[in-house]
């Protein structure tokens, strides 16, 4: 099955935009079309992101703590990285694709423009629409 990493932003964005991208990942998520990479840092950083006051105008507080139960429900549970290399412009990312590498995942999802132009060895990282387009489109398998 393919695995994959997908940035907070991007499950931030679900919420934001129920019709959205986003939230057709999430749904893919949901029907298990690939297996989605949880770890405790990416579930922390999320929480922290969905708390946010700016945010309250798109959704609740319960809204966003049912979605990252949800999610750790469905996803693969992974241990954060012993080590994180530095390997991206923004410090704050390389756990993402240290994630990645620990994970054996398939791609990372994002739209942030510092991982979408990483260029680096066995890492794939499509931005959310290029993603869901390829899972709509069966490119992406859910077989073992």
């Amino acid at each position: 099955m393919t695995r994959a990493v997908v940035d907070v932003i991007v499950l931030v964005s679900a919420l934001i935009s129920p019709e959205g991208v986003a939230a057709r990942l999430v749904q893919h998520t949901a029907n298990r079309d690939f297996e989605l990479v949880m770890s405790p840092r990416l579930v922390r950083e999320l929480a922290t992101v969905t708390r946010r006051s700016k945010f309250r105008q798109y959704f609740s507080i319960q809204e966003a703590e049912r979605l990252i139960t949800d999610l750790w429900d469905l996803g693969l549970r992974v241990d954060d990285a012993k080590t994180i290399p530095r390997v991206t412009r923004d410090p704050d990312d390389d756990y993402l694709v240290a994630l990645l590498r620990t994970s054996q995942a398939d791609a990372l999802v994002s739209g942030d423009r510092d991982l979408l132009d990483l260029e680096v060895a066995e890492v794939e990282v499509l931005a959310p629409r290029e993603f869901v387009e390829r899972l709509d489109a069966g490119e992406i398998s859910n077989q073992q």
